[in-house]
């Protein structure tokens, strides 16, 4: 199997997974589903916008180190993703 196709089945299986144990056990919503996959869906598009972007960005603009700016970005992703889960998405 080429890497790009293994690759893409990993983050789907890892993204349906880490939606409904969030859904399931840690927030145990009982919100609309289809809302529910909508707001998710669109919150790891721009997690992975965001992401994509300060990696390409930040080491060649300003010479960060990638780790660093991988940790950053994560960091970022979980202030804004945990409350949006429990508030927004899960609710």
């Amino acid at each position: 199997m080429p890497s790009s196709v293994a690759n893409g089945v990993a983050i789907t299986l890892s993204a349906s997974y880490n939606f409904l144990m969030n859904r399931n056990v840690t927030f145990k919503s009982s919100s609309n589903f289809g809302r529910s996959v909508a707001l998710f869906i669109l919150l790891w598009i721009w997690n992975y916008l965001f992401g994509s972007t300060m990696l390409a960005w930040l080491p060649s603009a300003f010479g960060w180190n990638a780790v660093l700016v991988k940790f950053m970005t994560m960091a970022c992703q979980f202030a804004w993703g945990y409350p949006l889960c429990k508030k927004v998405i899960f609710r």
